[in-house]
């Protein structure tokens, strides 16, 4: 299971709202913040014209601990920014 922020902007009452949910894709995540596990949704599209018809957008970001193959929490960005930050590279 990975962890995924799972942000939705609904226009009937103008609330931005975000939640953090464990599911196995990005599809699955959205799906269970959303309750829509028991609706026959089963692409992305199917679920992009689904919200788009009430009117409500979805985001769903990865935040899983191991990103980009570094092994470390918080992925490649944070292995540049340690970089950046080193010894080695202000001389």
């Amino acid at each position: 299971m990975n962890k995924y922020v799972v942000s939705h902007f609904s226009l009937m009452n103008g609330e931005l709202l975000a939640e953090i949910v464990e599911a196995a894709s990005k599809l699955e995540a959205a799906l269970k913040y959303l309750n829509l596990e028991e609706v026959n949704i089963t692409t992305q599209a199917e679920l992009n014209e689904y919200l788009a018809n009430v009117e409500d957008w979805v985001v769903v970001t990865d935040i899983s601990n191991n990103r980009a193959g570094t092994g470390r929490p918080g992925g490649g960005l944070q292995t540049r920014i340690s970089q950046f930050n080193s010894e080695s590279r202000v001389q």
